[in-house]
């Protein structure tokens, strides 16, 4: 069985806390934070850190979403002619 310090002070408790308060933002106001700083994902891949700082970020691994993109593009019309 897996063990974690669930004391007041402990990690695992504030991030519990946080979860719940993220969850029931949601629920309640159809954003998981109540000031609607989240935002969903579009063009500049916006996502949400959930750490010790929780907020949101964007463009994760932009070079990498760069390359697929561009492949997909270079690629789709000849991919979909062939299906």
């Amino acid at each position: 069985a897996l063990e974690m310090d669930l004391s007041e002070n402990s990690a695992a408790y504030k991030m519990r806390e946080k979860m719940c308060k993220l969850w029931t933002d949601f629920t309640k106001f159809g954003s998981p934070t109540s000031d609607l700083s989240w935002k969903p994902v579009i063009d500049d891949l916006n996502y949400f850190i959930l750490d010790t700082v929780v907020g949101m970020e964007k463009n994760i691994n932009k070079e990498r979403m760069d390359f697929w993109r561009k492949s997909y593009c270079q690629w789709s019309d000849m991919l979909k002619s062939k299906l």
